[in-house]
């Protein structure tokens, strides 16, 4: 019991404590933030996260990373992991560099018209030959394709030569409802550039191996 009392008046104290500054939370630009560095120090019953983070914002500001300090419980700070973790921010409209990290609100999805993130997809599909890949696993991104379709990061296997890669496509919301990992679709590949690779969610259905 004593043990989780300290665990709650942790969590208590790490609330008051990380709350986003008043001028932020009424007048900051809400974005995306991928947990890029952790720094942790205990300073009694909380941990001092000092977090680096790539932010994107809604109002279309072009992608930067700034620098942020955010005091967690343990069991919460353990949470934020570099490469693997998504956050809700805050940012100064008049200094994007001063950000603040939101624990209160939902992280929103991003529109994005880079062609790094976008253009692979598009020319696998367009110039690649057909192929079948087994979805390995999968994390929604917060961003989204002009057309309004959510971007996953998807690491794959080939079937034809068992090759596992990393991609990062659209994913229209009718599949991302239902994607599940071991699923089987087909897809298109570059032959000069075998990483670059692409779902074809219209293809035919995705179908899931046999236990």
């Amino acid at each position: 019991m004593a043990k989780d009392n300290s665990a709650y008046e942790a969590q208590i104290a790490a609330q008051a404590v990380s709350a986003v500054p008043a001028d932020l939370a009424a007048n900051g630009v809400l974005g995306r933030g991928a947990v890029v560095d952790v720094q942790k120090t205990q300073v009694g019953p909380l941990v001092d996260c000092a977090v680096t983070v790539g932010v994107r914002l809604i109002d279309g500001t072009e992608p930067y990373r700034a620098n942020c300090n955010i005091a967690l419980a343990p069991q919460d700070a353990e949470r934020l992991v570099p490469g693997g973790t998504f956050v809700t921010v805050r940012a100064d409209p008049h200094d994007h560099s001063r950000v603040a990290i939101s624990l209160t609100e939902e992280t929103p999805v991003v529109t994005i018209t880079d062609p790094r993130a976008l253009e692979p997809s598009e020319r696998a599909l367009r110039d690649g030959a057909a192929c079948r890949v087994t979805v390995l696993a999968h994390q929604r991104q917060w961003l989204a394709s002009p057309a309004g379709d959510e971007l996953y990061a998807i690491k794959v296997r080939v079937d034809s030569d068992l090759a596992e890669f990393q991609i990062n496509q659209p994913v229209p919301a009718a599949v991302a409802a239902s994607l599940r990992d071991g699923m089987e679709f087909a897809a298109r590949r570059l032959v000069a550039e075998p990483n670059v690779l692409a779902i074809d969610w219209t293809a035919t259905p995705a179908a899931a191996p046999a236990a």
